[in-house]
């Protein structure tokens, strides 16, 4: 039960917002006309794929380095950076 409870609490579906539900819908649909549909594949394929990438939970794809060092509370490579300030 507890290695169930992991996989569910580490596939980030805890953290995704309705906001990320919504993107991650429209990228489906995106995909699935350039697909299924062949309605201007060239164009709505990679705008899709690239909207399924982005809207991925607790990715941290839109930090910076800094704020990605501040989230993950990595203190040596701060402590690095402090020093060089």
């Amino acid at each position: 039960m507890e290695s169930l409870n992991a996989l569910i609490q580490g596939m980030g579906l805890m953290h995704l917002g309705i906001g990320q539900a919504v993107m991650l819908l429209v990228s489906l649909l995106l995909l699935w006309l350039a697909i299924a549909k062949k309605f201007e594949p060239l164009l709505l394929l990679p705008i899709g794929f690239g909207g399924l990438l982005s809207n991925i939970p607790e990715a941290g794809m839109a930090l910076t380095a800094l704020e990605s060092l501040l989230a993950h509370h990595d203190a040596g490579q701060l402590a690095v950076i402090a020093a060089k300030l």
